[in-house]
């Protein structure tokens, strides 16, 4: 074979070893493509189904603090007539202990801080004066109160939510209060515990104090959540959708969502490596309506979060 041949046999190589390349290049370039489109596709679609769902949790959970606060409103103005009667004060605490199951305790307070009914009943605190962070801001406040998560005269984690009690002449005669305990099965630990759906998602709650109020790992509920962006955003009155690492420092695509009661809101944080899972929601229209709706002063349920297989319960 001449050197002519061999000349023109490498040049046809060399053109066919590029055109091939140059093939799987493009070829890869198209797979990659297509593969960011479809994922930013996928993570659309599911920050949507974040949205319905954590509409839903939000509104629940607005909609239980909503009516256990009326609850108690409706019990402070009948207290107001009976308040020096002991038998019908006890009566009425019991009657409003238990009505629903949206209060693990019930205790009646005066302008004084001093207990004057409680249900269940408990001995060793009628007539205690009372100086936990829940009454001194129920007391100070003189108005319905929602506190934040504290440990109570009876060695409880509790949030308390309070409507005051005044005579027909306007004076302050003290306070009817609810508790919830945080590390107990309760109404709201079920309504944010209990789903429907065969994965690990999972919720959590925050109050604005950044403790936990809510976490499928009890031991976690009251202790403090660290720097988060997510939870720094939701504190500071926003809502909607963030890719960043959670309080233990594992990637998560969260959605937020206030709740109407208090500054707050609804999270949901997934690994970036699990696109189906059903989700959660905003509302920016409890921005608007929530607090001066209810007037309340509270603990926001801040965060609710997911997790699966892939990743540990980190909140």
């Amino acid at each position: 074979m001449s050197l002519r041949n061999i000349k023109k046999l490498n040049l046809r190589r060399l053109i066919v070893t590029l055109a091939v390349i140059t093939g799987i290049i493009m070829l890869i370039n198209s797979f990659y493509a297509s593969y960011k489109a479809q994922e930013r596709i996928l993570i659309e679609n599911r920050l949507q189904l974040n949205k319905a769902y954590a509409s839903k949790v939000a509104a629940a959970t607005s909609d239980y603090l909503q009516n256990a606060m009326q609850q108690l409103r409706y019990s402070s103005k009948e207290l107001s007539k009976i308040i020096d009667i002991p038998h019908s004060l006890r009566a009425e605490t019991h009657r409003l202990y238990e009505q629903t199951e949206n209060f693990d305790s019930v205790v009646v307070i005066n302008a004084n801080g001093q207990v004057l009914a409680t249900s269940p009943t408990n001995p060793e605190l009628d007539g205690k004066v009372l100086g936990t962070p829940g009454v001194v801001e129920a007391l100070a406040r003189k108005a319905p109160t929602i506190s934040e998560p504290y440990v109570s005269s009876t060695g409880n984690l509790i949030i308390a939510l309070s409507q005051p009690i005044f005579s027909a002449a306007g004076d302050y005669m003290g306070y009817v209060g609810g508790s919830i305990y945080l590390r107990r099965n309760h109404i709201l630990d079920r309504l944010l515990g209990d789903h429907h759906y065969s994965d690990s998602t999972y919720l959590y709650a925050i109050a604005q104090n950044r403790s936990l109020l809510y976490h499928p790992e009890r031991n976690r509920v009251g202790t403090p959540v660290g720097d988060n962006p997510i939870i720094d955003a939701v504190l500071e009155g926003e809502t909607g959708e963030m890719i960043a690492p959670n309080s233990q420092g594992s990637p998560c695509w969260p959605v937020t969502r206030r709740l109407r009661l208090r500054v707050g809101a609804l999270s949901r944080n997934a690994p970036p490596t699990t696109l189906w899972p059903p989700g959660l929601t905003h509302d920016r229209s409890s921005q608007r309506h929530g607090p001066a709706r209810s007037g309340y002063s509270g603990p926001g349920l801040v965060a609710v979060a997911t997790d699966f297989p892939t990743a540990d319960r980190t909140g």
